[in-house]
């Protein structure tokens, strides 16, 4: 019994509701998300309430709820064309075909949309047709919406759907370009480069130093990699000592004034996973340090603490292995005893867009055991300050990696003293920078 103006009120205002939970819905699962049948779901549902809005709107059809619902149902089953076109220009992403903007390429994609439409319609007409009955107006109007409904569902699924795939996967890509994850890894004698997207690694050609990376359109899973490399074969890896007061206080030492800097060798360099073996001759005093690892990405020379951050290309994860009383007792300088081979394992991930790096924690678990944990935030000198310090003494080359110290914990500073020993399981993780795992032997 509602009045005309009351069935179309009724009917704007359900449709502006739809529209704007639709948006927003997919707006921020194709932002965080890849697209998937959801998706194409939620799709279909914007593409009815666009169908809806036009016979309100334009034709002034009077409609009650029921057959608001119905033609719901009649254009989101003919929109199945968009869910069909949306997983096509997935497995046309995936395999690394171009996407254009305005439509997309082949016909078969559009000749099986122009099927699912056809199907959809005689399924979707019958919804329609029963909601006459509840006032939804004449047979005439039932037909003219569900003409405009099947009609704008098949424009919007041939032609603006691939833009709009093609639109939220570069506002996908420009609100993520901040924050990725790297990966590096040999498979089939082949060293490989990609981008963690879940349990997917997205494989990548080019030069991530000299921001080249293209994307091939393979894909591995993650789970399937079996040997892990650096993130990158670093030119230097710089260690700053003695950066966390605590860690000061555990070895009786008073804070630095300025930034205590010594070099592990590059032959010391290893990767997630790769076993760590106790020197034959000095076995005894190998110790861990849990270090969160900066690492460079332009050349960096007389760099002022303001800007010392645009240097850095991202974080990964390290342990700055160290022999004790080789360090300590035998060389009275710290680098013999800190490289030895594998006794710098950095990785798993090279990870950019980190923010506010001192929001992050590095902990340590050997065997399970939680032994580190302390915020970055406590570091004597943060990274700027580190940054600026070492640049101005020397160039820091594009690759280059700054261990920036050590956290309270240390196996050597126990009571009993906690060394690292064969078969131990040594752990260094990072918040969202992740997990390096190292087996020792």
């Amino acid at each position: 019994d509602m009045s005309y103006q009351e069935r179309n009120n009724e009917g704007i205002i359900l449709y502006l509701m739809l529209l704007a939970l639709t948006f927003g819905y997919l707006f921020l699962v194709a932002l965080y998300e890849s697209w998937t049948v959801p998706i194409s779901v939620i799709l279909s549902v914007m593409i009815a309430t666009l169908g809806g809005l036009l016979g309100l709107l334009i034709w002034k059809l009077p409609m009650s709820i029921y057959a608001q619902l119905g033609l719901i149902m009649l254009v989101g089953l003919s929109s199945k064309n968009a869910i069909l076109i949306v997983e096509f220009a997935k497995q046309e992403r995936e395999n690394g075909t171009p996407i254009e903007d305005s439509c997309l390429k082949g016909a078969r994609a559009r000749y099986r949309a122009v099927l699912m439409t056809a199907w959809s319609f005689i399924v979707g007409v019958i919804p329609l047709v029963w909601a006459t009955g509840a006032g939804a107006g004449s047979r005439r109007d039932i037909g003219v919406t569900t003409f405009c409904g099947m009609l704008l569902a098949t424009f919007v699924g041939i032609c603006f759907v691939p833009a709009l795939f093609s639109i939220f996967q570069r506002m996908r890509e420009s609100v993520s370009s901040k924050f990725r994850k790297y990966v590096r890894f040999r498979q089939n004698g082949e060293v490989c480069f990609g981008e963690v997207r879940g349990n997917e690694v997205a494989l990548l050609k080019g030069c991530i130093l000299e921001n080249t990376l293209e994307e091939t359109g393979k894909t591995v899973q993650l789970d399937s990699i079996t040997e892990y490399l650096p993130p990158m074969d670093f030119p230097n890896i710089l260690c700053i000592g003695a950066n966390y007061v605590d860690h000061c206080k555990e070895c009786v030492a008073e804070p630095p004034k300025y930034p205590l800097l010594f070099i592990k060798s590059t032959n010391a360099l290893a990767a997630h996973n790769t076993p760590v073996a106790l020197p034959k001759l000095y076995p005894n005093e190998v110790d861990y340090e849990a270090e969160l690892a900066v690492i460079i990405g332009k050349k960096a020379s007389y760099v002022s603490e303001e800007d010392a951050m645009d240097y850095v290309l991202g974080y990964s994860c390290a342990n700055d292995i160290s022999a004790r009383d080789v360090q300590l007792k035998m060389s009275h300088q710290w680098a013999f005893g800190k490289s030895f081979d594998n006794f710098a394992p950095i990785g798993p991930y090279l990870v950019t867009g980190i923010e506010n790096p001192e929001e992050l924690h590095v902990q340590f678990h050997l065997n399970g055991e939680l032994l580190q944990d302390q915020p970055v935030a406590d570091m004597i000198f943060p990274i700027r300050r580190l940054i600026a310090h070492l640049s101005a003494g020397m160039t820091l080359y594009p690759g280059t990696v700054i261990l920036t110290g050590t956290p309270a914990g240390v196996g050597m500073a126990r009571d009993p003293q906690r060394f690292l020993k064969a078969g131990d399981v040594a752990e260094v993780t990072i918040g969202e920078v992740g997990t390096l795992r190292n087996t020792i032997c």
